[in-house]
């Protein structure tokens, strides 16, 4: 499974030969990858939940407080 820093790590190797326009893509995207970050940690914790007794609502409700907890800058 490829992690959100993977793929950013991909776009930056492969992105245009611009570099001087690596930064401001950065920046305009960075809500999508904070996003793509929050998503694949929730993931990986529902995963880990897979054997408890939960519904999927459930689930993600304890992924979102997990992610808030620990890794939400707010």
């Amino acid at each position: 499974m490829k992690t959100p820093i993977q793929n950013l790590l991909f776009l930056a190797r492969n992105f245009n030969p611009n570099r001087v326009m690596l930064l401001p893509f950065l920046m305009d995207n960075n809500l999508k990858f904070q996003n793509d970050e929050k998503d694949f940690i929730k993931k990986v914790y529902k995963d880990a939940l897979k054997d408890n007794d939960l519904n999927d609502a459930q689930k993600e409700i304890k992924a979102e407080l997990y992610y808030n907890d620990n890794f939400s800058i707010l």
